[in-house]
């Protein structure tokens, strides 16, 4: 990821709970700062919490920038599945 980008998400200082639920608002917050990215939403799937929509961005190079991936107990390992 770009170190731009990474620590962007880092200065968010967000942990699993403040992260929980805050995935559009937090995306519309960064895509301010990098309008090159473009918002994604659909489905991500944690291995251990199942299914859950959800929004994050996108690089024009098709890489996934989730800033609150952390809210999941994977952390953004799982599976990122983009509404056509």
């Amino acid at each position: 990821m770009n170190k731009q980008y990474s620590d962007y998400i880092e200065n968010l200082k967000l942990d699993q709970q403040s992260a929980s639920g805050q995935c559009f608002d937090v995306c519309i917050e960064m895509k301010k700062k990098f309008p090159e990215l473009r918002f994604a939403k659909g489905f991500y799937n944690d291995a251990k919490a199942g299914w859950r929509g959800h929004w994050w961005l996108k690089t024009a190079s098709g890489e996934i920038i989730d800033p609150t991936a952390i809210q999941f107990p994977t952390n953004g390992n799982g599976k990122y599945e983009e509404w056509k």
